[in-house]
């Protein structure tokens, strides 16, 4: 992920990016739009915010653990089982 690069017409964007469509229906945005591509309709404009890097993902990997870890420790769980 870390070395995505996106071509428009003769220019070539390397993250971080935003990719923003104008005067885009929610039908078009239906049609384009899937669980795959992260994106956003606001006020009729189609965003595509840039992919996340490698690093970005292991640190809230990380995050992650840690935060279940301390909350199992601490038993803020209501279900103390899990």
């Amino acid at each position: 992920m870390g070395n995505i690069e996106v071509k428009i017409l003769e220019k070539t964007l390397k993250p971080p990016f935003l990719l923003i469509k104008p005067e885009v229906t929610e039908k078009e945005f239906f049609e384009f739009a899937n669980e795959d591509v992260p994106c956003e309709l606001i006020d009729g404009m189609l965003m595509i915010p840039s992919p996340v890097s490698i690093a970005h993902e292991r640190i809230f990997k990380l995050l992650l653990i840690l935060f279940d870890h301390y909350l199992k420790k601490t038993s803020i769980f209501l279900d103390s089982k899990n």
